[in-house]
């Protein structure tokens, strides 16, 4: 009679992607963009969102690459910063200049299951700027 024994299961990785949901309006500080649906189609199947503004990393446990997008408009020059966090710590960041655009980054790097990925936004402008669409994704 053989007996086997194995090791711990390790779940394979699930690519994740919240998409932005409503309108959000930045302050002149950095904070967390508020708003967020967890797109659970096919291609995102470990889709979870915390709190309104975080995507949550699930069955991970190495390198990914974290994409962040986010359309914005206001009525008249701003310059609109975006960083992308990971459990707080800020790992990459982007500006735009302009009256609208969409504002992207990218990160490299590894993370852990259950780690929270935002991205944090302001503006330095005389209008106020709305954030109307935008997504961040796992993969």
């Amino acid at each position: 009679m053989a007996i086997m024994v194995a090791g711990p299961r390790t779940a394979a990785f699930l690519p994740s992607k919240m998409n932005k949901n409503g309108t959000a309006s930045p302050g002149s500080s950095f904070a967390p963009v508020q708003g967020w649906l967890a797109d659970t189609s096919g291609s995102f199947p470990g889709s979870l969102v915390s709190g309104n503004e975080a995507l949550v990393v699930q069955n991970a446990g190495g390198a990914v690459t974290i994409s962040v997008s986010a359309t914005w408009s206001t009525f008249s020059t701003a310059t609109v910063n975006i960083n992308i966090t990971v459990n707080g710590s800020v790992v990459q960041t982007n500006s735009q200049t302009g009256a609208s655009g969409t504002l992207t980054a990218t990160w490299n790097g590894a993370v852990a299951t259950g780690d929270f990925i935002r991205i944090e936004m302001k503006y330095s402008g005389s209008f106020a700027v709305s954030v109307t669409a935008g997504f961040v994704q796992v993969t």
